[in-house]
């Protein structure tokens, strides 16, 4: 039977990042409205403990549970989509490119793997990124879809479809005289965690990530108390009142 694949890096169940949140709701808004048979493919191994009770309007397939399957899915495909894919070239994405109708792009490489200069840090601390593969798969892709707000450099080379990003603020609080800050993102250069050293602050994010700046950004982070991020205490940490 013909069937079109969805191809992303995260969501369901599993939710590391805002792409991850992104792809879920696309499941929720988009995914019932498809009018061809289709699959979401996760590209990656699902933690152990994780357990699945995400309710999905298709057939969702990690790598992680049948390697093969997930091959044989990809490249018997009658269209390909990314939802949100890897930051560098993958066989099963190259080998299929002749099918490739659409790419959604989260985050600009170029932008990113340029903010280490232009906020003046020495050491980097990045995703895995190839800067010439977003060019690429760009270019394979009949659509390219940007989610966010302003222009970035893709806008100059290819049709780019824009979708907003934006948030919704639904849970507000009181003010209160806490002066404390809270940092909750990945420890990437782009989002500068360096500027907590010496403040009184909360971070929420991977504990191996921070390591990273403190031993290699000399940060002490002293005036710091870290959490280890989890998704499903992302309410409890914004819920805080201090």
């Amino acid at each position: 039977m013909s069937y079109d694949v969805y191809y992303s890096t995260g969501g369901g169940s599993m939710v590391y990042g805002g792409s991850d949140v992104w792809v879920n709701y696309w499941l929720e808004n988009v995914a019932p409205k498809l009018d061809h048979p289709s699959k979401l493919l996760i590209h990656r191994r699902r933690p152990n403990g994780l357990k699945v009770n995400f309710s999905s309007p298709i057939e969702i397939l990690w790598q992680g549970d049948d390697q093969e399957l997930f091959n044989k899915y990809m490249n018997e495909c009658r269209r390909l989509h990314i939802l949100h894919g890897y930051y560098t070239p993958h066989k099963l994405i190259t080998q299929n490119q002749d099918k490739l109708k659409s790419v959604v792009i989260h985050v600009s490489v170029e932008l990113s793997l340029k903010a280490g200069f232009q906020l003046g840090i020495p050491k980097l601390k990045h995703f895995s990124a190839n800067p010439k593969w977003e060019g690429e798969v760009t270019k394979m892709a009949d659509k390219v879809i940007w989610i966010g707000l302003d222009r970035i450099p893709l806008h100059d080379e290819v049709d780019v479809i824009d979708i907003p990003n934006y948030y919704e603020f639904q849970n507000n609080l009181q003010c209160n005289d806490s002066n404390v800050v809270g940092f909750a993102a990945r420890c990437e250069t782009r989002k500068s965690p360096h500027y907590l050293d010496g403040i009184k602050s909360m971070a929420f994010t991977d504990t191996k990530d921070w390591n990273w700046w403190r031993a290699h950004y000399k940060c002490m982070f002293e005036d710091t108390r870290l959490y280890q991020f989890n998704y499903k205490n992302i309410h409890r940490f914004y819920g805080r009142n201090d």
